[in-house]
């Protein structure tokens, strides 16, 4: 048994030890400041590149939906021009990007899931094609391609 003799115990030491508590709870409301900034950085970060994406959609329609009508997808169509078919996966590139950052922050979230999902599908051709290289991506974007793939090919012509 240790016993404390408090008479030893001046008003230094205790100044000390004060010191030490405070400078340990303000480590510790600094790292919790810190890793809120880090968080909110990358999700800022993943929205712009949601944005850009979103944008490009918009700036090139033709990109947004290649692999419909089943019928006949104009993704044969941009394939056919070595320089459309050269910005189509640059536009694919961020689009994995930006679902990669969104689903990094955003594990749990179905509604994101099935976001990109949808979208996903819109580029089954590609993905399934020899120009996609799945190891440049995570396993959670590629299980997520493959996923888009099979429901492509089990859907109906959209």
């Amino acid at each position: 048994m240790i016993r404390l003799d408090l008479s030893t115990i001046t008003i230094g030491d205790i100044g000390a030890a004060v010191t030490v508590l405070i400078a340990s709870i303000a480590l510790v409301v600094a790292y919790k400041r810190y890793s809120t900034f880090i968080r909110e950085s990358r999700l800022s970060f993943a929205k712009s590149l949601y944005r850009d994406y979103l944008k490009l959609a918009f700036d090139h329609q033709k990109f947004a939906s290649p692999s419909y009508p089943k019928e006949n997808p104009t993704y044969k169509e941009i394939q056919e021009s070595p320089v459309e078919f050269e910005r189509y996966c640059h536009y694919v590139s961020l689009m994995l990007f930006a679902a990669e950052e969104i689903l990094e922050i955003n594990k749990e979230s179905i509604s994101w899931h099935n976001t990109w999902y949808n979208q996903f599908k819109n580029h089954a051709l590609y993905f399934e094609s020899e120009h996609f290289n799945p190891s440049d991506w995570s396993k959670g974007i590629v299980d997520l391609c493959n996923d888009s793939i099979s429901a492509y090919h089990e859907g109906g012509s959209e």
